[in-house]
């Protein structure tokens, strides 16, 4: 029964990848393609069976991977269908390693980590064999527990069922047409197998098959892997006996002293440009885009620079002696800095939004920015709670963070935003071409339900809305394509109002 279930979960797994990756749709497609693999590792594994800490991580994992998987029905934001795609990813190998191997390591470890990421590119091959010696053994055994003639007559009785089932298809397939031929009451029953067999291409049918054929060695391999806790680091700490890597007090003391001080020199000396966004005022000679575009993005880079400096010290460093209270110091002093810079970047950007208004970068950077902002404070703790568990909440975070992103229709919201906003006289004009070409369906579904709004008394939003009318036919047509993998709740709300008000 534990063969079966495995050999199961990797067809199904192979299957899945076949037909919803490379002939998938980036609709529902993709959803099933996610949730399918999340079905196929429970099948060979089953639900962890751990602690109460450990089940509910577990549970947390699973939801959050499911609300990802589902935002590609629910919505049309092809940038945030780019980047839930490896998110999702990984959050299917973390939640396949804490089910398996994660019920005696703390995930949090190193050594976890390390076994995460080589597990992607090692699990396909190394367990490439198991199934085929499993098989085998499995029938060396069957075979010493039978009657070697009630045997031979069963596989005998099993190849005859086989071979009759091939060659009564063909019949059956003649059958049924002439059967709907004369009768039409039952060609409406096989009226959707017949249109089905109608629009079937051979040839795409023969590719699905040689790629299955592929992978399910290698999804096999990967799922056997999974199932009997093959790892290819060791986890045990009574056994690793090597040291862990660590950064000289000395050098450490001089990097953060350095990096300090450089951060401390900027403030000083450009106090008024660093806080002018807390004013409204701005440097001479700067506009508002120069202000906010030269400052915000260098400041958001800067800060993923510190929380790798930070990261490094806290795994990296020892917090022993004098040397130790100076390093832990020095970490506080960067991270009060950082999140110094971190409000000024955000004040920028306000700044630059009120003027210019919001897209899809300036949503998704300012987002980015209130992460970064949570990771300071975990970055914090973590600084003075030596057991906080620092790496699962910043993956409880982040996926939190894309989740959320994701609920909020990031496209819905600008575009309600910049009418808003135009129409109260904050923004000057309303750039209607990056609504209507650049953002998602749930974008258009808003400029369309403020088309009248817009264009009362307004001779330049009339030519605007006459201009974006000769592309509103091409959005009717049925964007699935006769794909249903393409179905997604946002572009159908979108077909449904323009079919409506056409």
């Amino acid at each position: 029964m534990k063969y079966a279930r495995t050999i199961l979960a990797a067809v199904i797994g192979a299957a899945t990848l076949v037909e919803f990756l490379f002939w998938g749709g980036a609709g529902i497609g993709f959803t099933l393609l996610f949730l399918i693999l999340l079905l196929a590792f429970y099948i060979a594994c089953g639900f962890p069976k751990a602690g109460l800490i450990h089940t509910a991580e577990h549970i947390i994992l699973l939801t959050s991977a499911v609300a990802l998987a589902m935002c590609y029905t629910f919505f049309d934001n092809e940038a945030l269908r780019l980047l839930n795609f490896p998110a999702l990813g990984f959050l299917l190998g973390l939640i396949f390693l804490h089910g398996t191997v994660g019920k005696n390591v703390r995930w949090d470890k190193p050594m976890f980590q390390a076994e995460l990421w080589i597990g992607y590119f090692v699990r396909p091959f190394a367990c490439i064999a198991r199934p085929w010696k499993e098989l085998w053994d499995l029938r060396s055994n069957k075979k010493a527990d039978e009657n070697p003639a009630r045997s031979s007559a069963m596989r005998k009785t099993g190849l005859q069922v086989i071979l009759t089932f091939l060659a009564a298809i063909p019949l059956l397939v003649i059958l049924v047409t002439l059967l709907a031929s004369s009768d039409p009451v039952f060609r409406d029953v096989f009226k959707p197998f017949i249109t089905w067999l109608e629009n079937l291409h051979f040839d795409e049918v023969i590719g699905k098959i040689f790629l299955f054929v592929f992978f399910v060695p290698f999804t096999a391999s990967a799922v056997w892997s999974y199932r009997d806790s093959f790892t290819v680091n060791t986890f045990s700490d009574s056994k690793n006996t090597t040291a862990p890597l660590r950064i000289p007090q000395a050098s450490a003391i001089t990097l953060l002293a350095m990096v300090n001080a450089v951060y401390l020199l900027y403030a000083g000396v450009q106090f008024a440009y660093l806080f002018g966004a807390w004013g409204g005022s701005l440097p001479d000679g700067l506009t508002y885009a120069e202000y906010a575009r030269n400052g915000f993005f260098e400041l958001a880079f800067i800060s993923c620079i510190n929380i790798l400096l930070l990261l490094c010290s806290i795994r990296l460093t020892k917090r022993e002696g004098k040397p130790g209270i100076v390093i832990r110091c020095l970490s506080t002093c960067l991270l009060i800095l950082s999140s110094v810079q971190l409000v000024s970047a955000m004040q920028r950007m306000r700044l630059y939004i009120a003027e210019f208004g919001l897209s899809q970068l300036r949503f998704f950077v300012s987002a980015f920015m209130l992460l970064i902002a949570v990771y300071f404070v975990f970055l914090l703790i973590r600084e003075f709670v030596s057991s906080f568990p620092l790496f699962r909440f910043m993956v409880f975070a982040g996926a939190a963070a894309l989740i959320i992103l994701n609920y909020s229709v990031p496209d819905a919201r600008i575009a309600q935003y910049n009418i808003e906003h135009y129409q109260s006289g904050d923004l000057e004009s309303l750039d209607m071409d990056y609504i209507f070409y650049n953002l998602s369906a749930d974008a258009k579904i808003i400029l369309y339900k403020e088309e009248a709004a817009l264009t009362k008394d307004n001779e330049n939003m009339k030519s605007a809305f006459v201009e974006i009318d000769s592309y509103r036919a091409p959005l009717e047509d049925n964007y699935r394509s006769d794909n249903w993998k393409m179905y997604n709740v946002s572009r159908e709300r979108l077909q449904q109002y323009l079919l409506k008000n056409s």
